[in-house]
């Protein structure tokens, strides 16, 4: 299995590119045959759930050593777990691939990662969930799956300050519920539904400040503000102890502009459990998600 991956690392698309691993026995040392990995893939094909839970404990037991060695999150503080699903396109009639929400044809799977590296923001795949292409991007049921999924490659005793984060596709009752039962944090977007927009025509003025660049600097032309305290009693069904902030920003030139746009502000929300802290700064630890979108690009090239 490991060869395999090897060779899918390298760039491999079929099991005799691991004629490549093969070839160079001085890095990669000796390399299992193609009938040797014919036999094991199939062997393997005869129970899949049971093969891959057994390679995800695997897995799990592999990172658990190497951050013995090394940790990459940090000593204290949250340990943030990005969601992210993505459109993967099948150029054929492969199985499970149906048309997507893009008007594309293939498989809308959705990953995990664990942020770590504050300059880069590295991290590491922890768990993904293969899905058909029409699959939405804000089932519960798949969220919970994959954090779950997640949670258990992670050593167990960071497991207690992870920080859920996602987009708006996390950003439903029934996750937010399973995540809080959890006791753990989260930071997802929202869309711009009534009570939020009826909460976000009451918000004054002055309850608007300058957002931050992640080194701290002023962002030009965006601010942030909480709603919570302008919630509507028609915000209901939600774990407690949410609390809703919005940013708002000048759109770029020629930017189609949208129904949630409020006064020529592009508007953008997201909800956290976290306790206290500047909302600029929740802002920008909420912001810097878009780094799960380099991992899948990057995971893509």
């Amino acid at each position: 299995i490991f060869d395999v991956a090897l060779a899918v690392a390298l760039g491999g698309d079929c099991l005799a590119d691991l004629a490549l691993v093969r070839a160079q026995p001085e890095l990669f040392g000796q390399v299992a045959s193609d009938a040797t990995v014919s036999r094991l893939l199939e062997r393997l094909s005869f129970d899949v759930e049971e093969v891959i839970a057994a390679i995800r404990v695997a897995r799990g037991q592999a990172r658990e050593r190497v951050w013995a060695r090394r940790s990459p999150v940090p000593q204290q503080g949250p340990v943030i777990v990005d969601l992210d699903a993505t459109l993967v396109t099948a150029h054929s009639d492969k199985e499970n691939a149906t048309p997507t929400f893009k008007r594309g044809y293939g498989f809308h799977p959705l990953l995990a990662f664990v942020d770590h590296d504050p300059g880069t923001g590295t991290g590491e795949p922890l768990a993904g969930l293969l899905r058909a292409g029409n699959a939405g991007a804000n089932t519960a049921a798949d969220q919970i799956a994959v954090l779950d999924a997640a949670l258990a490659q992670l050593p167990e005793y960071v497991r207690s300050r992870v920080l859920v984060r996602g987009d708006t596709g996390s950003g439903v009752k029934a996750f937010l519920a399973h995540v809080h039962s959890l006791g753990l944090q989260y930071s997802v977007g929202m869309y711009g539904q009534a009570p939020l927009l009826e909460a976000l025509e009451q918000v004054p003025r002055q309850a608007w400040r300058d957002a931050r660049e992640p080194d701290g600097t002023r962002r030009d032309g965006a601010q942030v503000a909480e709603l919570t305290r302008w919630l509507p009693a028609s915000f209901t069904g939600w774990p407690p102890g949410i609390r809703v902030i919005a940013r708002r920003e000048r759109p770029h030139p020629g930017a189609q502009l949208r129904i949630t746009d409020h006064a020529g502000w592009r508007i953008t929300m997201f909800a956290t459990n976290t306790t206290g802290g500047k909302i600029a700064d929740l802002e920008v630890r909420h912001r810097l998600r878009a780094r799960a979108e380099d991992r899948i690009r990057t995971l893509k090239d």
